[in-house]
């Protein structure tokens, strides 16, 4: 996000539209769109709706959001748009209310209040209200801190449903850190990535048809990683024989992904164990306890591991939300 100014308008507040027309409202918040969001662009209703909108931004807990609602048939981005800003980044989206239709990756996808979806800033796409009015709570995300966390695999057109558990969790998480007094940090920052990344992870163990032997091959090893990532005994040489390949072949099948099936389960234990160490239940669980109940038998390697993720030591990651909870 890189505008200085937020607005807010709307036909319905005579304060703020006055002696404004319809189509200055329209052009006024188009520009506060490029300037908030980059290069997307309105699309009018039909000539009997008058137009109304509002949009505002702010920074809080080191993310960047921006609260959008209008009542035009719809934002478009272009390849042309995409070629003027580069934006190097993706989009969560949150249907605060009413009906969207996102157009996005080769898709067509609905959007009722509650849900969330993921898009990519690089790719074209047509968000459609079909002029009714809805709003959307829009969180930006750098591409590069998304690839480092998530691998090659993440791609636009990901929908969490209002009503999934990942869904209810990321939301209420959101509105923690939006509600953050420092706008360059909140430990539920890392809380949010956590849940966003065991999303990606349950998708990625339902392989849809079609795919061919490198994509099966990693796809059944996320669904037993997923399943059994807390068994210490758990490792590549196991996995592979319970998915009927060798080691070399299943590593092979990662490699395509710029990861390992090694590197792939520890992020998964650590990502668990972070989550543990920044809850507020953590119910008197000491680091040992948290480490051995992710799959780790040697403290000293979990504690190297997790500074190298998270950079930052397990007690430190524990004192952090202790205080920030008091």
């Amino acid at each position: 996000m890189n505008a200085t100014r937020a607005i807010s308008l709307s036909a319905s507040k005579p304060t703020n539209t006055q002696g404004v027309s319809a189509d200055h409202m329209f052009d006024r918040f188009q520009e506060d769109i490029l300037g908030i969001c980059g290069e997307f662009y309105l699309r009018r209703a039909d000539s009997g709706t008058r137009f109304s909108g509002a949009i505002s931004k702010r920074k809080s807990g080191g993310f960047g959001f921006a609260q959008i609602g209008h009542n035009s048939f719809g934002v478009q981005r272009r390849p042309k748009d995409i070629r003027r800003d580069s934006l190097d980044q993706f989009v969560l989206i949150e249907q605060k209310s009413g009906n969207s239709c996102v157009v996005h990756n080769g898709t067509e996808t609905n959007l009722v209040a509650g849900d969330l979806y993921l898009l990519d800033a690089a790719r074209p796409c047509d968000i459609q209200n079909g002029g009714k009015s809805a709003q959307h709570s829009v969180l930006h995300l750098p591409r590069e801190s998304m690839t480092q966390r998530f691998g090659p695999m993440l791609a636009g057109g990901l929908k969490v449903a209002a009503t999934d558990s990942t869904g209810l969790a990321m939301r209420s998480i959101l509105r923690k850190i939006e509600k953050a007094d420092d706008p360059d940090y909140s430990p539920f920052g890392d809380a949010f990535y956590s849940l966003f990344g065991a999303h990606l992870a349950e998708r990625r163990t339902q392989a849809p048809s079609g795919l061919n032997l490198d994509q099966a091959l990693v796809s059944q090893a996320m669904g037993i990683i997923r399943q059994h990532y807390r068994d210490r005994k758990l490792a590549t040489k196991k996995i592979a024989e319970v998915i009927g390949t060798s080691p070399r072949r299943l590593q092979a099948a990662f490699a395509t992904y710029g990861e390992s099936p090694h590197a792939t389960l520890q992020k998964f234990r650590l990502e668990a164990a972070h989550s543990m160490l920044m809850a507020s239940e953590m119910n008197g669980h000491t680091i040992a306890q948290i480490a051995f109940a992710n799959g780790y038998s040697d403290l000293s390697t979990f504690h190297r591991h997790f500074k190298a993720r998270f950079n930052l030591s397990p007690t430190a990651a524990m004192n952090q939300s202790l205080r920030d909870l008091q």
